[in-house]
């Protein structure tokens, strides 16, 4: 497994808790996403922060097709929303809350129904949402292999209400905008480096404060003399990141758990038998 600092005072046995929360391997998409993990959404970096702030706020967001733009701009020999000048992709936006996806018109309908369908059921089977629309990419290298990471993460529902014909994004309401918890501990175990900016990032109106965010990652490169860089793009993909809330709560609270007999035990790691003082024999009627 991967050798990792431990914060001062905490266990080993906490730690390896953690680390099998956390799959830290480059399998894991949260650390080596590919373009074939999801599909790229179209927006330019001054729309990022609305697109999260209209997803945090409970508002839905229209998703089209790459090629599915007013007929006026194909005449001027725009052949994709990605040609379209950033201002028309805002002005769009702020119309429709629409924002082009990296799909086809063709195939628009095909591929998303896969997507929602197989989110669904990893819902149905393991009672977790693992859809995100990831915000912002970290691209670094490790050990001289080139990697591209999630920073942000939004829980989302994909629905259709049309037969198809158009698909929109809601946010899972039981969660709201993350960090990559998995990100920053590979960070903190490859390179010493800590990002309180990301890790805590501050919040506004409607979820996080994405610019802070990102400039907070910037900066900590550049301390660091880190010669990584933060792309500003957004994808729409499915990443295995239900298990970070239990890595948090352990992380922040295991010595208020350690407070029980019981799991102080656990944590101590010791090979004697664990003596439970409860008195037996209540005098209690069970039944009742």
């Amino acid at each position: 497994g991967d050798q990792r600092r431990r914060t001062i005072d905490e266990p080993q046995r906490v730690t390896q808790w953690k680390n099998s929360l956390l799959d830290l391997s480059l399998r894991n998409k949260l650390l080596n996403y590919t373009d074939r993990a999801g599909y790229r959404l179209i927006t330019p970096a001054e729309l990022l922060e609305s697109v999260e702030d209209v997803l945090n706020d409970g508002r839905e967001i229209t998703l089209t097709a790459r090629d599915d733009f007013d007929r006026i701009h194909k005449e001027r020999g725009y052949a994709s929303a990605a040609d379209l000048p950033a201002a028309q992709l805002v002005q769009d936006f702020e119309a429709r809350r629409s924002v082009p996806i990296d799909i086809a018109e063709e195939s628009y309908s095909s591929k998303l129904r896969a997507l929602a369908f197989r989110a669904k059921t990893i819902v149905e089977e393991t009672g977790a949402n693992n859809l995100y629309v990831a915000l912002g990419m970290l691209k670094w290298e490790l050990d001289g292999r080139e990697l591209r990471s999630p920073l942000v993460l939004v829980p989302v529902h994909l629905t259709t209400r049309n037969k198809a014909r158009t698909f929109q994004l809601t946010l899972d309401e039981a969660g709201s905008s993350t960090p990559n918890f998995c990100l920053l501990e590979k960070l903190r175990n490859e390179f010493g480096l800590s990002i309180p900016g990301l890790a805590e990032p501050v919040e506004d109106q409607s979820g996080i404060d994405l610019g802070a965010a990102f400039e907070s990652v910037r900066r900590a490169l550049v301390a660091a003399d880190l010669p990584f860089t933060v792309e500003d793009s957004a994808s729409l993909a499915i990443l295995q990141f239900a298990k970070f809330r239990l890595w948090k709560d352990l992380s922040d609270n295991w010595q208020v758990l350690a407070e029980n007999r019981l799991v102080r035990h656990m944590i101590q790691g010791s090979r004697e038998a664990f003596s439970d003082t409860i008195a037996e024999g209540l005098d209690a009627d069970l039944d009742e």
